[in-house]
């Protein structure tokens, strides 16, 4: 257990900023505060959930990471391969024992920020509700995903990064300072230019208004 009483169960729980490689607003972004360090409610969690299909059922079950933010606090963690996540508040993140073997498969409800580390042969894809799915190699963004938001929205901070709509929808490509627009209702995924700095603003508690009378 941590100083805070947090488990270290699977991922290491981390209340400091990025490293001082990044450049810009992001580093004052993310140096400038750093994250409370997560409460017990809050602790990575590791659950055992059965098999997919009956024919699995006499297999030895997947072992399924959860990690979780509570209401109160944001979290950061550091993933096996390195990755960085940090959670904002009633988020959680999960991933099974396969993860790094071929694809680095990670599924998200609620809100997140990525520092993916790079690695060609092992894609980072994260997985939300509606098929909808987010594809990198090594890069930094933001998911606003909570399962009972009326749409979706993947911000890309630096990098590249591509999002799939799913079947029913289409896929799009991001550059830094766009975000995909997902309507869930509808299945519609749009491209529109946002303020990266606004979006991130959760991990330090900052509000913004634009052009809003006091």
């Amino acid at each position: 257990l941590g100083e805070d009483g947090a488990s270290t169960n699977s991922a290491s729980i981390e209340g400091t900023a990025p490293t001082a490689q990044r450049l810009g607003w992001l580093s004052n972004l993310l140096h400038s505060k750093p994250l409370r360090y997560c409460v017990t409610a809050a602790a990575a969690v590791a659950i055992f959930i059965g098999g997919a299909t009956v024919a699995r059922l006499n297999m030895t079950p997947e072992r399924e990471t959860v990690l979780i933010a509570s209401s109160d606090n944001a979290c950061s963690y550091t993933l096996p391969d390195g990755t960085r996540v940090w959670l904002n508040r009633d988020s959680r993140l999960s991933y099974n024992q396969d993860f790094g073997k071929s694809e680095r498969n990670v599924s998200i409800d609620g809100e997140g920020y990525f520092e993916v580390t790079r690695n060609e042969t092992s894609p980072f894809i994260v997985n939300m509700h509606d098929n909808l799915q987010v594809k990198v190699l090594g890069t930094t963004f933001n998911v606003h995903a909570y399962s009972e938001d009326e749409n979706y929205q993947i911000t890309l901070a630096t990098g590249s990064l591509l999002v799939d709509g799913g079947p029913e929808s289409r896929s799009v490509r991001l550059r830094p300072g766009e975000q995909g627009f997902f309507e869930r209702t509808s299945g519609l995924l749009s491209l529109r230019r946002v303020n990266v700095e606004q979006v991130l603003s959760w991990q330090e508690d900052r509000l913004y208004f634009r052009a809003e009378p006091l």
